[in-house]
């Protein structure tokens, strides 16, 4: 169901995170570039969000 999350919202990095996260519960040869994807889709998540509310900071004191 994860996936099917992830594949139908592509620009919704707290979706692919999620999505990486689902391949990474076997150790496997790939589960270290599986984590690493997860951690840059959660990076990209925050980032996103930052930038809105600073976005929006900057607008409030712009008037």
């Amino acid at each position: 169901r994860v996936k099917r999350l992830a594949s139908t919202n592509l620009s919704d990095y707290y979706c692919k995170s999620l999505g990486y996260l689902g391949g990474a519960l076997k150790l496997t040869p790939n589960t270290d570039t599986i984590l690493a994807e997860s951690a840059r889709a959660a990076a990209d998540f925050n980032r996103e969000k930052v930038l809105s509310q600073l976005g929006n900071e900057i607008k409030s004191a712009l008037g």
